[in-house]
């Protein structure tokens, strides 16, 4: 998560992500997170997301748009 993104403090389960697109896990100060219902998302984040591999190319277009053009 960059540091001036809009979606810091948004719990992972409300990330208007593609239906095809899932998040598996968080790495948070080098500790592997498993999200749940009440993990919000904090600055240096790194979401690792599964996808489907044949709506990829536009889910992660989405994704990228979806964290990048959320900057504050």
């Amino acid at each position: 998560m960059p540091m001036d993104c809009a979606l810091i403090g948004t719990k992972i389960w409300e990330l208007p992500i593609p239906k095809s697109a899932m998040v598996v896990s968080v790495v948070r100060s080098g500790n592997t997170l498993i999200p749940d219902e009440e993990l919000e998302l904090k600055y240096a984040d790194e979401l690792f997301i599964i996808m489907n591999q044949n709506t990829y190319s536009e889910d992660n277009q989405k994704i990228e748009s979806l964290i990048y053009n959320n900057w504050k």
